[in-house]
């Protein structure tokens, strides 16, 4: 139990720190006799599970929701100070923006598509919000020399994240041909993939340095070891992100540490200079300013110059800016990768063909204004300006190094993270938006007066922890929830590769709850019911659950195919052809709606029609190409009726041999020529 004679610390006026020796404070015991502490940063890095479609973030969500349970019976053991707490914290104008930022999202959980989904958002960032106040009552109840205990328990989270990530390196490492140049997305420890892993090494790596400075002997050395080999992951991940997050947080650092430093002041000028001049350069350049003027214009996609993902954002940048300028309000929250579609796929051939879909535009900036109109996103930035202000402004006036050091790393982290913003989504990743938690209750500490006052017993209370309780019971539900729908939601993609139908219709059906109705390329449960029905060969309701599946994603290329297809096959040729015009609205190049609307104008006599059809299929599968071949025979026997060849009888077997039609028709393609030209040309030349 803590001892509740802690004296009154006044943060803005720091005294001269006297070092305290190694002998009266040890970091393990701190950290051990903590257990919400051992719950979020020692076990919560250890829970994952490769069976789910996401193997971490549901289940490291459980474990923050118990961290809260935890919490609870702390402090109510604890006798806590209520009041006192709550005027200190609503005086932080850090706090202020924190409450007001959770505050403002909640119409947009009722403007969602899918209220369910919102609301398991809302839930999930109201578990964040509690944890970083619940790390900064650890703070003022543990800490040393102003710096809280808790910080040095993250170096530990990051040594476990790299001895998973040593398994799966060695696992790599173990492959024929693998080489550290080229590192799989497996190699991601207990996380997504790789790039969540190297970014949740980048945000720890504050807290290292800042153990690194406070220890000696022994414990500086556990420290260096730790950053080393998250530096070392951090460069064979190969995340570019992540590189220009971590070139950030060192340049910062230096600059918040020696800013009174002349010298380096003028240095660090000089080299920034240097780099914008290098990105300027970059930037006019002809070739790459044309190419990236062309993709936001949509004159042209990513895949016709180029595979890198950076093109491939900016594709999904483009459609997130479109659907700003048309929900300048905000769409409503998770609505994003619903919305995503309806702008356009461009035509790159995994977002084409509806194998892959993207979920949000690697933009947390550009998400959050979609969702939730530009006032969240302002006021999240508030709550980082407010945080690096006066972290570096208390920093500033302290006279211990120790102090010093650990509040300019932090603030150098939060200009890191935003960095990361940029170009990646770690407000929606469980470990790194729990680092994020950490840096603002940093901030959130030195911005306050510790409350805790010397036989101070009249204001103490017993109700605030149940708060706690509360939030710990509804989140673990609805996080137990989400999983139960992920278990299942796994099993029925299992069931489905093996051909298990009325498996795979009842684990969709288990699935399906309140808080999960997507699965985790935002395709709606209710679809891989209906397929699972379609695969059965069962007409039983199948086209209402596709109905229901289209309201809950109306622009979804594969339900709005599928759709189609029913109709096409009930005889309601003009719904049929409505639909597969809705998908090429959509993605002109899915194979699916181009060879549908083919067969639908073969079956009608209108052969020349659904050759100009398939003159525009750039792909289509194995299963396509004997549908393909019947139309492309019966087209070259017209052909053959209409045109007067020398030798026709010589050439009719070759009319009649789909494989050389399918040879013809796959030349026509790559040389860009109308197939009954390549045909005529072809049958000359032998």
């Amino acid at each position: 139990m803590a001892d509740l004679n802690i004296f009154r610390i006044d943060i803005s006026n720091v005294v001269k720190n006297k070092e305290q020796t190694s002998n009266k404070f040890s970091w393990q015991s701190s950290i051990l006799h903590k257990p919400s502490i051992l719950f979020l940063f020692i076990l919560t890095p250890i829970v994952f599970s490769n069976e789910l479609q996401d193997n971490d973030t549901s289940l490291k969500l459980l474990m923050l929701s118990v961290s809260i349970a935890v919490a609870f019976f702390y402090y109510r053991k604890n006798n806590f100070l209520a009041i006192s707490v709550i005027r200190t914290l609503t005086g932080s104008n850090i706090v202020k923006c924190y409450v007001l930022y959770l505050i403002l999202s909640i119409p947009y959980v009722f403007l969602a598509q899918d209220i369910g989904d919102a609301l398991y958002e809302f839930i999930r960032a109201t578990v964040f919000v509690l944890i970083t106040f619940l790390l900064v009552l650890h703070a003022y109840r543990h800490h040393n020399n102003k710096i809280p205990n808790w910080i040095f328990a993250i170096p530990c989270s990051a040594l476990i994240f790299c001895l998973f990530g040593f398994k799966d390196l060695y696992e790599f490492i173990m492959e024929p041909g693998a080489s550290l140049l080229a590192i799989k997305p497996t190699v991601s420890s207990t996380l997504g993939n790789k790039n969540f892993f190297a970014e949740t090494l980048l945000f720890s790596l504050p807290f290292s340095l800042i153990a690194i400075y406070r220890y000696a002997n022994t414990a500086r050395y556990f420290f260096s070891i730790i950053s080393i080999v998250s530096l070392f992951f951090i460069i064979v991940l190969k995340s570019v992100a992540v590189y220009i997050g971590l070139m950030i947080f060192v340049a910062f650092l230096l600059l918040f540490y020696f800013k009174s430093n002349k010298k380096f002041r003028i240095l660090l000028a000089v080299l920034t200079l240097a780099l914008v001049s290098i990105g300027i350069k970059i930037a006019s350049d002809q070739i790459i300013s044309t190419k990236v003027t062309q993709i936001i214009k949509g004159e042209i996609n990513a895949d016709k110059f180029s595979k890198a993902s950076t093109f491939e954002r900016m594709i999904m940048w483009r459609n997130s800016v479109k659907m700003i300028q048309e929900y300048p309000m905000g769409a409503g929250w998770t609505d994003w990768k619903i919305l995503f579609p309806k702008y356009g796929l461009g035509d790159e051939a995994y977002m084409q063909e509806g194998s892959v879909k993207f979920i949000n535009p690697h933009n947390d900036y550009l998400y959050m204004t979609a969702e939730r109109s530009i006032l969240s996103t302002l006021i999240f930035l508030a709550i980082c300006f407010f945080s690096i202000i006066r972290l570096t402004k208390v920093a500033h006036r302290s006279d211990s190094d120790h102090f010093k050091f650990a509040c300019y790393s932090i603030a150098a982290g939060i200009v890191s993270f935003l960095s990361v913003m940029l170009f990646s989504f770690p407000m929606e990743r469980t470990y790194s938006f729990l680092l994020f938690s950490s840096f603002i209750s940093m901030a959130i500490f030195v911005d306050t007066v510790n409350p805790i006052k010397k036989n101070q017993t009249e204001l103490r209370s017993n109700w605030l922890p149940y708060i706690f309780l509360i939030v710990f019971l509804i989140s673990f539900l609805t996080f137990a929830k989400r999983l139960n729908g992920e278990y299942h939601m796994t099993n029925s993609m299992k069931a489905q590769k093996a051909k298990q139908w009325s498996k795979m219709e009842f684990e969709s059906k288990a699935a399906l709850n309140f808080f999960y109705q997507y699965d985790f390329t935002a395709t709606p449960i209710i679809w891989h019911i209906a397929r699972s029905k379609l695969y059965q060969r069962s007409n039983e309701n199948m086209l209402n659950l596709m109905i229901q599946a289209e309201q809950q994603s109306p622009y979804h290329v594969n339900i709005l195919s599928d759709i189609g297809s029913i109709y096409y096959r009930t005889g309601q040729f003009s719904k049929a052809t409505t639909y597969y015009q809705k998908v090429q609205s959509i993605s002109p190049q899915f194979p699916d709606a181009i060879i549908n609307l083919a067969v639908m104008q073969h079956n009608q006599n209108n052969s020349d029609s659904a050759m100009v059809l398939l003159s525009t299929l750039n792909r289509y599968s194995v299963e396509h190409q004997a549908i393909i071949g019947i139309i492309l025979q019966d087209a070259s026997k017209r052909w053959m009726r209409k045109t007067d060849f020398k030798n026709k009888l010589s050439y009719s077997k070759w009319v009649d041999d789909p494989i050389f039609l399918m040879y013809v028709y796959k030349k026509s393609l790559n040389e860009n020529k109308d197939f009954m030209t390549a045909l005529s040309d072809t049958l000359k030349k032998m």
